[in-house]
């Protein structure tokens, strides 16, 4: 059978062992994973600071430093990203943020964890829900999602 290619669209930088290994591991056989980046070939010199009062998005550099970034700023190099994977030809693509990235489209299926957890969710009929953010910044904006998506909701922060 021949390979079957996976998109591991990462809004960090690539490669991002931590986040794909463990992906592989649960592949079927005949699946590789291929990684892109929305930061790719970025420097960090380029990623502009947070503003006050926007959700901030944690992710890592290659050389591993830890960078915030604004949704906004990441959407447009998350579609070039996903369209560099699509044409290096992916079947699928997984997005490996649970932000939003609601204006994020592709011409192939795009798992976006967000919108998989919501519906997951819907489909069993539940109403609550407990949430872990990466950082501290995240609780009020995640909690808030999560409440407008019709949820009660309990968040902590990862001990990282």
């Amino acid at each position: 059978m021949a390979n079957r290619l996976i998109g591991a669209l990462t809004i960090g930088q690539s490669p991002r062992p931590d986040l794909v290994d463990p992906l592989r591991r649960v592949l079927p056989d005949g699946c590789q994973v291929i990684e892109a980046g929305a930061l790719d070939g970025l420097s960090s010199a380029l990623i502009p600071p947070i503003n006050e009062g926007v959700y901030p998005l944690t992710t890592r550099l290659q050389d591993g430093s830890a960078v915030m970034v604004e949704e906004s700023f990441l959407l447009p190099r998350l579609q070039k990203a996903l369209k560099h994977l699509e044409t290096g030809g992916v079947v699928a693509s997984i997005l490996l943020c649970a932000g939003t990235f609601s204006g994020l489209q592709g011409t192939r299926p795009l798992f976006k964890p967000f919108a998989v957890g919501y519906n997951v969710l819907q489909a069993l009929g539940l109403k609550s829900v407990g949430l872990i953010t990466p950082i501290k910044e995240q609780e009020a904006p995640v909690r808030l999602r999560w409440q407008e998506a019709g949820f009660v909701t309990t968040v902590w922060t990862a001990d990282l």
